[in-house]
């Protein structure tokens, strides 16, 4: 059953490739003569439709790509900027938690040293 899924999936792929090849060749063939008068930083000229058409596409395509590139290297940025942020976060936390245990450690022995004097004083009373 499966197999006979994945044979509709690629001749459904098939047809739309097909179709889409006949729509750009329909689009070459009526555009072939076609002129159009455009203004791109000149006086105005006459151009092919097709030799714009490509350049349209084209552009945008490359346009589509340096945005995709842009993103993804602003992302990529943030991302650094984050992991930077939680090292530095994570280094604080752990000399403070070494300053922690050195102030415990001071404190514990103060309170074993009063314990041991306060005993000491204890057995001298008694």
């Amino acid at each position: 059953m499966r197999l006979v899924f994945k044979q509709i999936k690629v001749y459904a792929r098939l047809v739309v490739l097909v179709a889409l090849a006949l729509v750009v060749v329909a689009v070459v063939v009526k555009n072939s003569d076609n002129k159009v008068t455009i203004w791109f930083f000149k006086p105005y000229e006459s151009v092919h439709v097709l030799w714009l058409i490509l350049f349209t596409s084209v552009g945008s395509i490359l346009a589509w790509w340096i945005l995709a590139a842009t993103l993804g290297v602003w992302r990529d940025m943030r991302e650094l900027h984050r992991v930077t942020e939680l090292e530095r976060a994570q280094k604080v936390h752990l000399q403070r938690a070494k300053e922690l245990a050195a102030t415990e450690e001071r404190v514990d022995r103060k309170l074993k040293k009063a314990a041991g004097d306060d005993e000491l004083g204890h057995i001298d009373d008694t």
